[in-house]
């Protein structure tokens, strides 16, 4: 009896001395890696010897536990170009959280990324190379990398073009927002229609509350206008396939042959009575400067027609009853 109980003792010292021993150890990492700008050094030379860049930051700390893995939060991080002349990517703030696992099988998993204020600086030098080139061609043996959840807050990115040619990367990017257009209505490439701000987001959200009135008063509008427009010989009115719904967001007349005189004549007559009037579009798609290649000749006759012709008239739900009578009797008289 006598021995079991020593035997008993001596394991429990044992499992008291081993968990005293973690906890000590415990402590004394968490409190290394809680001024971890005292690895400045060793971090920029790991830094440097990766991918050839110099880092700086003000303070770095890093917290561990067992259940959410190590956290490395950051200030002020500076990242320069290769050749040291500016700074490649400037941080606020930045908060990796790493879990612990998969770092054993050689796998590096951030369960989350928290960048604030980052700014990136990209360059394409004369040689058409991005200074970002070297970042993008694989992980080179190293540790296979894993993001599980990326958050910016108000990023920015700045874009430097080297290469002397109109085809530059922020030249490109701006003609990409804007659906390709070089100019007004003038398309040299395919591009996307990305050119709402932040703050024309929210007001366009609040907006969709009232879009079905704006709905009905543009329809409302069209339909005086159609009255008006269908009484004068030569112009047409815009066709509504029955059983369809027509919300107008354009309300496009077209301006025939028959009509007293063209569609442009017609477009000056107007503005200068004071109504405003836009062409949608006076170049067809299939003769846009994108699509004016040797090998790539079309021809739509009917489409080419239109252009000519169409001419859009106000329709928008602010109209009053005495702008659409005015509108009324400009046409009637012209």
């Amino acid at each position: 009896m006598a021995a079991k109980k020593k035997t008993l003792a001596i394991l429990f010292i044992s499992v008291f001395v081993v968990i005293a021993i973690c906890a000590s150890a415990w402590v004394f990492l968490s409190y290394k890696l809680s001024r971890l700008e005292d690895y400045k050094d060793s971090i920029a030379e790991r830094v440097e010897r990766e991918f050839g860049r110099d880092i700086n930051f003000d303070t770095g700390k890093a917290i561990i536990t067992f259940r959410r893995g190590l956290g490395l939060h950051f200030t002020n991080v500076v990242l320069t170009e290769k050749d040291r002349s500016s700074d490649f990517l400037h941080v606020k703030s930045v908060f990796f959280r790493v879990r612990i696992l998969p770092l054993l099988k050689k796998h590096l998993v951030f369960s989350e990324i928290v960048l604030v204020e980052p700014g990136l600086s990209l360059l394409r030098d004369r040689a058409s190379m991005l200074n970002i080139a070297d970042l993008m061609t694989g992980n080179k043996g190293h540790a296979t990398t894993l993001i599980r959840n990326l958050t910016i807050e108000k990023g920015s990115v700045t874009l430097l073009d080297q290469v002397a040619s109109d085809e530059g990367i922020a030249t490109r990017c701006r003609l990409l927002r804007n659906h390709g257009q070089s100019e007004r209505y003038c398309h040299t490439t395919l591009g996307y229609n990305a050119r709402m701000t932040e703050i024309a987001a929210v007001i366009g959200i609040s907006q969709l509350k009232k879009l079905e009135s704006f709905n009905e008063a543009r329809i409302k509008n069209a339909i005086f206008l159609s009255d008006v427009v269908s009484s004068i010989k030569g112009l047409m009115p815009p066709h509504i396939l029955p059983g369809h719904r027509h919300v107008f967001h354009q309300y496009t007349i077209r301006v025939t042959s028959d009509y007293k005189m063209s569609r442009d004549e017609l477009k000056k007559y107007l503005e200068c009575n004071g109504i405003g009037c836009g062409v949608h579009y006076p170049v067809p798609i299939h003769l846009q400067p994108m699509f004016d290649k040797p090998d790539c000749k079309l021809s739509y006759p009917r489409a080419e027609q239109a252009a000519r012709e169409v001419l859009s008239l106000p329709v928008h739900p602010s109209l009053t009853t005495q702008d659409l009578n005015t509108i009324a009797e400009v046409l009637t008289n012209a």
